[in-house]
């Protein structure tokens, strides 16, 4: 996957989110995709089935009522019983030929469905033909006999010529019924079905996502870890002394690790070089010490001289004794000042000790102070991410609450609808009346999502409060940034304090050194007079001089060559000896 070496660090990250984004843009989608089906059945179901049984189950119930007002017509003697029997039978009549009608505008698209019902009506009209005929067969009054009469030949002409098409009716009326109920049981397989098929789908989509992320990860990992391991081994090795190895760093890498593997490399081949160079110095200190030796022997020539010259002015120098130790007297009083004047030197240096800790302790109070001044920035930072993240948060899941609460009201109310046309349904109902009893189950579980999505909300409000301590703790660390800033005023109180002090110690140094100057004058004098007796000295010693300055300039130059060539000659083995190159 070179590509994916030459992609930026940030466009790797930003790949991991962009496929996280689409998987759940798809496992969105299956999901909403399997909402909408079962919506879809559900308003099926309501919409046709339940409907159709409701209007059926009133055709069973008018056709029934219209026959048993039809058997008693001829039996009523009484006009006004007679009249309200006439026109609860004319309502029976109506009242099914509405809801026949209102079913076959729910099942225009059901061939067989219109087929049964035509065949009811076909049923229906002989009954009707029969149940009018009932209402004209009136009783007469008054004579028993003529009564039962009529009353037999009434029971025999329903027996014969209306029953039957009462019970064909309602057979059919009972087909059409329970077609409804099987068409309806289908649906809701089918529903169920389709549930399934989504939950399975669900799943699927989840694991080929979780897989594609876990890859997408690993490779991104491996991508980042990989280069970072080998630049740290590249380093380490670097540390070492070992310059050989250049298999380590991918410089043709497109990303921030090739363009750190280049600069390393430039950084490797620098060194390198610079250790050449110096290898190719020590040849010159080689060099340098032919010339150190030769020095040497020049120096030893004039210590010879300087030898014979001091044996001629041995005698002068016997003589001169005398004024010397007269001079060591007066130098001895000096000295005693000038012990004064070291102990007065102490006193100042401990002063100045001081205040140099003073003025350290001022620095690390301003470093307290700047540090405490970035926490308060950073915390502050921290507090205005966390608000937003918070604002954004409330927005998302007042959103996905609306949602909730009106798809749980949607639901709540098809239950209910649901419950009413099961319990008008009666016996064949109940059925769906266990529907819709997990239906309104579902909606609740809704409504208790819902209370979870506002304990969330809840979370958010703390997080709100987190976010006022992180501000207050930033306050707090503005006031201990105040208290550093004063110890620091403080302390630069104690620093001139200290100065003060040294003023003072250096004014008795000054004391002290006029009465060095006071017993100087008498060194000078009396080392006049041991300049008169050092004329004769002085001829014999003038080669002494000579020579004396030419073996000290040579001692000199032999002695700081000596010194810088040793220090620079270990420096560079020791060096040298961690390098492989």
């Amino acid at each position: 996957m070179s590509w994916l070496n030459n992609m930026r660090v940030a466009y790797k990250l930003l790949l991991l989110n962009v496929i996280a984004l689409i998987g759940m843009i798809v496992i969105g989608l299956v999901g909403y995709s399997a909402v909408m089906t079962a919506q879809n059945d559900l308003n099926t179901i309501s919409q046709t089935y339940l409907k159709g049984i409701f209007e059926i189950g009133r055709c069973r119930h008018a056709v029934r009522y219209a026959q048993v007002q039809a058997v008693l017509a001829p039996l009523t003697v009484d006009p006004a019983l007679y009249q309200s029997r006439l026109d609860k039978y004319n309502g029976g009549v109506k009242e099914l030929e509405e809801s026949l009608a209102l079913y076959e505008e729910i099942i225009k698209d059901d061939a067989q469905a219109r087929a049964q019902v035509d065949a009811a009506k076909r049923e229906w009209a002989k009954f009707k033909a029969g149940a009018d005929k009932m209402f004209t067969m009136k009783s007469p009054v008054g004579d028993t006999s003529a009564i039962a009469a009529h009353r037999n030949a009434s029971l025999e002409f329903y027996q014969n010529e209306v029953m039957p098409y009462a019970v064909s009716c309602g057979e059919a009326i009972l087909a059409i019924q329970q077609k409804a109920y099987e068409d309806s049981d289908k649906t809701i397989e089918r529903s169920n079905e389709g549930i399934a098929s989504s939950v399975r789908n669900l799943f699927i989509a989840l694991g080929a996502t979780f897989v594609l992320l876990i890859f997408i990860s690993l490779s991104i990992t491996k991508a980042i870890t990989n280069p970072l391991s080998n630049m740290v081994q590249a380093l380490h090795l670097l540390k070492e002394g070992d310059f050989r190895r250049t298999d380590l760093l991918d410089a043709d890498r497109g990303d921030e690790f090739g363009a750190m593997a280049l600069a390393v490399r430039e950084m490797r081949q620098a060194i390198s070089k610079l250790i050449h160079q110096t290898s190719d110095s020590s040849s010159q200190f080689a060099a340098s010490s032919e010339e150190l030796t030769a020095s040497a022997h020049q120096s030893a020539q004039a210590s010879e001289q300087v030898a014979q010259s001091v044996t001629n002015s041995a005698g002068a120098v016997v003589e001169q004794q005398s004024y010397v130790n007269d001079a060591m007297d007066a130098i001895n009083n000096a000295l005693e000042s000038i012990d004064n004047l070291a102990k007065t030197a102490d006193k100042v240096a401990e002063h100045v000790a001081s205040a140099n800790d003073e003025a350290a302790a001022g620095t690390e109070a301003v470093e307290t102070a700047v540090n405490q001044i970035i926490s308060v920035e950073k915390i502050v930072n921290d507090s205005a991410l966390t608000v937003d993240k918070l604002g954004k948060r409330s927005q998302e899941i007042g959103q996905i609450v609306e949602a909730i609460s009106g798809i749980a009201e949607q639901t709540n109310l098809l239950a209910l609808n649901a419950a009413i046309e099961a319990a008008r349904a009666g016996e064949h109902g109940r059925g769906f009346a266990v529907v819709s009893e997990e239906v309104r189950k579902l909606a609740e579980e809704s409504q208790e999502a819902a209370q979870k999505i506002g304990t969330l909300i809840g979370d958010i409000q703390s997080d709100t409060t987190d976010a006022v301590d992180s501000m207050q703790k930033g306050n707090a660390a503005v006031r201990t940034g105040t208290q550093s800033v004063e110890k620091l005023r403080s302390t630069f109180d104690s620093i001139r304090d200290a100065s003060n002090n040294v003023q003072k110690e250096a004014n008795n140094m000054v004391k002290e050194l006029k009465e060095v100057e006071k017993l100087t004058y008498t060194i000078r004098d009396r080392s006049e007079k041991i300049l008169d007796k050092g004329t004769q000295v002085s001829r014999e010693m003038e080669s002494v001089s000579a020579a004396a300055e030419q073996q000290s300039a040579s001692a000199e130059e032999i002695s700081s060559a000596a010194d810088e060539l040793a220090r620079l000659a270990q420096d560079l083995q020791n060096s040298l000896q961690r390098f492989q190159y």
